[in-house]
């Protein structure tokens, strides 16, 4: 099911991500970003950590945001 949602984000991050994957339209690069959120919620539910990991330095670093704290 599909909803129309209509929001205000800052055009010049708007066009850095469109830029950066590769991707053209707006409303593709954000329901790849909900895609996104919506897993790192489900992780979250399961107590996995969500980050990234370094494979040179073997480091990882947590992903903080809100939404993945509740």
């Amino acid at each position: 099911m599909e909803k129309k949602v209509s929001f205000k984000i800052d055009s010049e991050k708007l066009d850095e991500l469109k830029s950066i994957t590769g991707i053209s339209q707006s409303q593709e690069l954000l329901n790849e970003a909900v895609t996104l959120l919506v897993w790192a919620v489900n992780e979250r539910k399961k107590k996995h950590i969500v980050g990234s990991f370094d494979e040179k330095k073997n480091t990882y670093k947590e992903v903080v945001l809100p939404a993945l704290m509740q």
